[in-house]
């Protein structure tokens, strides 16, 4: 064969029959941009979590921060001690400790910033209501008068001393943030004398407030590090009431004249969580790791003191949450991994057919240089380079638009996904031109069911799918970890699977099919005796249609579940962990409040519960520790009555019963219908009415006792501790009554709604990515889907209008050669169908075992495969609308062949 010949029929095949080839390259482009996108959007939606969760972190959680004590240098006491001396090389270390920090942490963080507070005091005198006692903490930083505005007196000088030796007396001069002087009801120039120290030979000591003050910017970091500057932190105890700790700012000179011998330096370095990158994660992760075990040596003074100096050692909050959100971005990345996977496998179907396509279009150039001497590894070759010719360029300028359109690094997957796509025609070609492909022949009567070698091939892909899926379920839930990265094997098994359920469609197909044929053949009708005839002796389906349609309704309906089985289980964990439509917690909730609450527009129920702490329950034999919580368990039940997967609350549990209070108990506890006694005010008798593992809104994983007010009360117990929880209904908008909650109770820790913790659960963006994955793998996997009907229908236009054509001109009808038409793909499209849709529905349940969805669920508990059979039907009426349309659209278009093209003497018939 000459060479020029040669080139000159490589060029025809090129710019002949130009439609399959650009059908081929526009597959390989879309694909292929798809492909090089992912890896970069998904990065791009990791950094965004990954940031927004560390800004989420309060700063005195999120700093590296880190706290030593130290104490004022011997010979700096008097005064003649300044701020350079006192605290210079204290601060010349901590930025000497900066230049230490890991090299991705260090352009993230800061300068150091410090504050030193000296011990817990009490003050003596009444305290205003609420508060039964206040304790005060006095706090030293050089630069603090930079960062307040005096509304009221002066700033703190230091500390007077008066008095003999034996009677002497020191006061502290002080400053106080507005509110927190409010709270405390000290003005302007009120000295107020502390506890006196066990030592009767120590000093009195007083506390002058000299100045109030605002922040100048209340916003600012640094009033974070320390609660109680400028509000009191107040707590709740039992047997004392509400304590209030106030802090406030004294002279920085004063600190070697108070009393106090040691001083606690809080340290920390403001960490920008807003310059990290999902990609650097895992490493600065090892780095913080690393870095918050190192000690450092600091001193304050002058390097006067003597013996060992403290060591400060830096930690932060940051190191959890970078592990838990990596954990969360590894179980997002395998889900969205194992929904991507499905249309990949859809893509290979279509290049094959699309390669055999164009083979068929080139038929007369193979038999061609066939005739010319060419050999079948020659004939490879140059199919080969088609192939590339039409795959990699498409793949590189699909790979180049991603770049430039979607922010985010690629990675290696965003080059070696695509790389392959490009190279898939390449491969696809020779593989489809298999000795005597330029011949025509009957299907049935072919060598193709004989074939040992394919059997050999198909026996081989079912028993890897057996195999993968039985390794997968046994070697259980693997949670996943920053650094576990993709699981393969868990992607892969499902994709083993659909192959192996596609290569079952294709030898079970011709049974019914035949059997069909039977039927048919015995009864009038021509469409229906052709159409089974031609469907027995030359199907137009082959494995590659087969996989597309089934692998595609597969993943439209196994991305649906997998999506509700998320939605039900961050719900789930949601209702467990609040209890209510709305949650609140303050340190004391009055009966009147909940009263004011109740009446509020758009809330239906309201009430109180109260944690009565430990106590010993025996029932029988047996004695636990658990829990015990009184409440109104009517309005209780009222409360959780909308609420999806709550436990019902017991009726009837505000009466006594024989002289025993009725009780709800968890399972670890007691039986129903079990008589004991809970060790409170010398004990009350109990009797067991219900058991369940837990209540929403009381904590899971421990013994409890859930008992109403009423029957409390009635079986004498007096002694009942504040409520501290405080749960609503609420029909209306959440926000608002949040809002009107809020300034009714004083709440610790805020408000929380079920739709925020909803929100906060599934609106991140590791979340939106799975969604979008989803919707991405319905539209990919039905378009490619439809496209395979599309190129089946064209790898078979030859043969069948060939039939039709001959049957025109023996008087059938138009409409008669779409019925013969529909013959061809109906059945096999059925047959994928319903295979697909119970291949879609079954694996969740095949993956449920390793597949790790807690992190995306917010819960400890590996929540159960749901069904949303709307969202199902849904999903599966799509694909099925877009395959019929695609069928509908190809058997119309038989009607237009004309007899005089299609008809050709020499052809086969």
């Amino acid at each position: 064969m000459s060479r020029f010949a040669t080139r000159t029929l490589v060029q025809r095949q090129l710019v002949v029959d130009r439609g399959a080839a650009l059908l081929v390259v526009a597959v390989v482009f879309v694909v292929s941009a798809l492909l090089a996108a992912w890896p970069r959007a998904i990065d791009h939606i990791f950094t965004e979590e990954l940031r927004a969760q560390i800004e989420g972190l309060p700063h005195f959680a999120r700093d590296l921060s880190g706290d030593v004590t130290v104490s004022a240098p011997p010979s700096s006491r008097g005064a003649e001690v300044t701020e350079d001396r006192l605290y210079g090389r204290f601060e010349a270390t901590l930025h000497e400790i900066a230049g230490r920090v890991p090299q991705l942490v260090r352009p993230a963080l800061g300068d150091p910033e410090y504050q030193l507070a000296g011990s817990v005091r009490e003050l003596l005198g009444p305290a205003p209501p609420p508060l039964r006692f206040m304790y005060v903490t006095a706090v030293a930083d050089p630069h603090y008068a930079d960062r307040i505005r005096l509304v009221d007196g002066q700033l703190p000088s230091g500390v007077t001393v008066a008095g003999e030796v034996g009677s002497v007396e020191r006061t502290v001069e002080i400053a106080l943030a507005v509110n927190t002087a409010a709270r405390l009801d000290w003005t302007v120039g009120e000295v107020r004398q502390f506890v006196p120290a066990a030592d009767p030979l120590a000093p009195t000591e007083y506390a002058r407030l000299t100045g109030i003050f605002e922040p100048v910017d209340a916003e600012a970091a640094y009033w974070a590090h320390h609660a109680g500057i400028l509000d009191p932190r107040e707590e709740y105890d039992p047997d004392r009431g509400i304590l209030a700790y106030a802090r406030g700012f004294v002279a920085p000179t004063a600190v070697p004249a108070v009393s106090e011998e040691a001083w606690t330096a809080r340290v920390w370095y403001p960490l920008d969580g807003s310059r990290l990158l999902a990609g650097e994660a895992p490493e600065l992760l090892s780095q913080l790791r690393a870095f918050s075990t190192q000690a450092y040596e600091v001193e304050l003074g002058g390097g006067e003191n003597i013996g060992a100096h403290p060591v400060l050692r830096l930690g932060s909050s940051t190191i959890d949450r970078l592990e838990t959100t990596l954990t969360r971005q590894a179980s997002a990345t395998a889900t969205m991994a194992l929904i991507a996977a499905g249309p990949v496998g859809v893509v290979l179907a279509v290049v094959m057919l699309g390669s055999k396509l164009v083979l068929e279009r080139r038929r007369r150039t193979v038999t061609l240089l066939t005739a010319r001497g060419a050999s079948p590894l020659q004939l490879r070759c140059l199919l080969a380079m088609e192939g590339a010719l039409l795959g990699v360029p498409a793949a590189a300028l699909a790979t180049a638009a991603a770049a430039m359109l979607v922010p985010g690094r690629a990675g290696i997957l965003g080059i070696a996904l695509p790389a392959v796509v490009g190279l898939a025609p390449a491969i696809a070609l020779p593989l489809v031109a298999r000795p005597g492909a330029a011949r025509t022949e009957r299907a049935d009567l072919g060598h193709r069911w004989r074939s040992r070698v394919r059997w050999s091939v198909e026996a081989l892909a079912v028993a890897v799918a057996v195999a993968a899926a039985v390794s997968l379920n046994r070697r259980g839930l693997v949670a996943a970890g920053p650094a576990s990265g993709i699981d393969p094997l868990l992607v892969a098994t499902p994709m083993l699977v659909m192959l192996a359920a596609g290569v079952v469609v294709v030898r079970v197909y011709p049974v019914p099919v035949a059997m069909l044929h039977r039927l048919v053949r015995r009864r009038a009708g021509v469409v229906a005796f052709v159409g089974a005839t031609r469907t027995v002796r030359d199907p137009a389906v082959g494995l590659a249609p087969v996989l597309a349609l089934v692998i595609g309704l597969a993943v439209a309906v196994f991305s649906t579940v997998l999506w509700s089985t998320v939605q039900t289980g961050s719900t789930s964990h949601a209702v467990a962990q609040l209890g209510a439509d709305l949650r609140a917690q303050a340190l004391v909730i009055s009966a009147e409040q909940v009263a004011e609450v109740a009446t509020l527009p758009g809330v239906d129920a309201a009430v109180s519960v109260t944690q009565q702490g430990r106590a010993d329950v025996t029932v029988g034999n047996r004695v636990e520790r658990a829990h015990v919580y009184l409440t109104d368990t009517e309005t209780l039940g009222k409360v959780q009555a909308d609420l999806p997967g709550v436990a019902p609350i017991a009726e009837g549990l505000d009466r006594l019963r024989h002289g025993a209070v009725p009780v709800m108990v968890s399972d670890d506890v007691g039986g129903a219908g079990d008589v004991g006694t809970v060790d409170i005010g010398g004990g009350i008798p109990i009797t067991v009415i219900s058991v369940e593992s837990q209540i929403a809104g009381l904590p899971a994983n421990e013994p409890w006792v859930l008992i109403d007010r009423m029957a409390f009360a009635a079986s004498g117990s007096w002694y009942e501790r504040p409520a501290r929880i405080l749960l609503a209904a609420v029909d209306g908008a959440p926000g608002v009554v949040e809002a009107q909650v809020a300034g009714i109770v004083r709440t610790e820790g805020g408000v929380r709604t079920l739709d925020r913790v909803l929100g906060d659960v599934r609106g991140g963006p590791a979340t939106a990515g799975i969604v979008a994955s989803v919707l991405v793998a319905l539209v990919v996997a039905g378009a490619l889907s439809a496209v395979a009907v599309l190129l089946t229908q064209f790898i078979a236009a030859p043969a069948r209008g060939r039939l039709l054509s001959q049957l025109r001109t023996l008087g059938i009808s138009g409409r008669q050669a779409q019925g013969i038409a529909t013959w061809e793909t109906a059945p096999v499209v059925l047959v994928t169908l319903v295979a697909g849709a119970g291949l879609g529905l079954g694996v969740p349940w095949l993956v449920a075992g390793a597949l790790d969805l807690r992190p995306l669920t917010g819960g400890r508990v590996q929540p159960a495969v749901m069904i949303d059979w709307a969202l199902v039907f849904m999903a599966a009426g799509l694909f099925v609308l877009i395959v019929g349309i695609t069928v509908a659209a190809t058997v119309a278009f038989s009607r237009r062949l004309r007899l005089g093209v299609v008809l050709r003497v020499g052809e086969d018939s």
